[in-house]
């Protein structure tokens, strides 16, 4: 049995409000949502580089050039959801942050409480997208792999030269921090994108060994601020993300986002991870339709979030709540971004 009190897109609007979220992997490279109503996403590549004009006598017609034409590449989005069960404990005592001796009714509590399931819901299915996103844009591929579900491969054909990871005796912590300049290793990484490059993301080790060197503190200005769409990105994430300055015209950006994952935070960015990339990207979050019933009969499974409220009967009936959502991350020009382990570690993929 289903409640039909509220639609799928009002509980959304109140969730967002109450927690809106905010990760750099997601505010800064993917701007954009699309929603399809099928169970696959097709992305075309179009080539639309050019040959060098040829030299002709201007006497002899020209020949012509036949355009390059485009690849479709299908991929499959992953299945996601979370559920709660209406916990009837929680509906008829004292909630945290509820005024001793005020009176509410055990209707506005059940409310409350399905709203706080919801709530819990979205996040949990925006940290797999935090995830999503950041296996996307430092690898080029993630696996999505669950209880029930298949293993599948989001690749998204990057270069594989653009992973780079230093050898052992090329490790930062191995150099002279009087003498070496380590951001020759990151403009000799720089030349693999197909960008000009002029953010560089860190986690905390690389950060560390990077200020230690007297040719990064000779040059690190960090009086100036960041770029517009740069600054934009990093107003609302607080501590876990920081910029540090510019070397040139590079901001250097150190991420701790962590995630999650069978109770264990784990962090977005490997350790002495550092990814090369732009200011400008304008990736795509894209989202397949919801596989439900219901959501279908209402016209709701175009969309990021399916959020529904159901109850099973029998001598003692039990509510539920359950978010469903079928995300990826897709992105567009992946050779645009380099990931350098400078700390000697293969980080595969996840």
């Amino acid at each position: 049995m289903e409640d039909e009190n509220y639609s799928s897109h009002t509980y959304l609007g109140v969730v967002r409000k109450l927690h809106p979220t905010a990760s750099m992997f997601k505010a800064f490279f993917f701007t954009r949502e699309i929603h399809f109503d099928t169970d696959e996403v097709k992305l075309d590549k179009v080539d639309d580089s050019v040959n060098m004009a040829a030299f002709v006598s201007p006497l002899i017609d020209g020949k012509v050039n036949k355009n390059q034409g485009f690849s479709t590449q299908t991929l499959m989005p992953p299945h996601v959801k979370d559920k709660h069960d209406v916990d009837l404990d929680r509906v008829f005592t004292r909630q945290a942050g509820q005024a001793p001796n005020v009176n509410v009714n055990s209707t506005d509590k059940r409310n409350a409480v399905i709203i706080d399931n919801f709530r819990k819901e979205d996040l949990a299915i925006d940290q797999t997208e935090q995830w999503m996103a950041s296996q996307a844009v430092l690898f080029g591929q993630y696996n999505c792999e669950g209880e029930e579900h298949p293993m599948i491969n989001i690749n998204l054909n990057r270069d594989p030269d653009n992973t780079i990871v230093l050898s052992l005796a090329a490790r930062w912590s191995e150099q002279n921090f009087e003498t070496y300049n380590p951001m020759d290793d990151i403009e000799e990484a720089a030349e693999q994108s197909e960008a000009d490059v002029n953010v560089v993301i860190m986690d905390k080790l690389a950060w560390r060994l990077f200020k230690q060197f007297k040719a990064v503190k000779d040059v690190l200005d960090n009086r100036r601020g960041t770029s517009g769409s740069l600054e934009l990105a990093l107003k609302d994430l607080g501590r876990k993300v920081s910029w540090k300055g510019q070397c040139g015209n590079v901001d250097i950006v150190v991420n701790m986002e962590t995630v999650k994952i069978s109770g264990n935070d784990v962090q977005l960015m490997p350790d002495y991870g550092i990814l090369l990339c732009h200011s400008n990207h304008n990736e795509v979050f894209c989202y397949g339709r919801i596989k439900d019933d219901r959501a279908i009969r209402n016209g709701e499974h175009v969309s990021s979030r399916y959020m529904k409220v159901f109850t099973e009967t029998g001598d003692v009936e039990q509510t539920y709540t359950v978010t469903k959502s079928s995300p990826l991350a897709l992105v567009t020009k992946p050779n645009e971004m380099v990931y350098l382990n400078v700390g000697g570690v293969l980080t595969p993929f996840q």
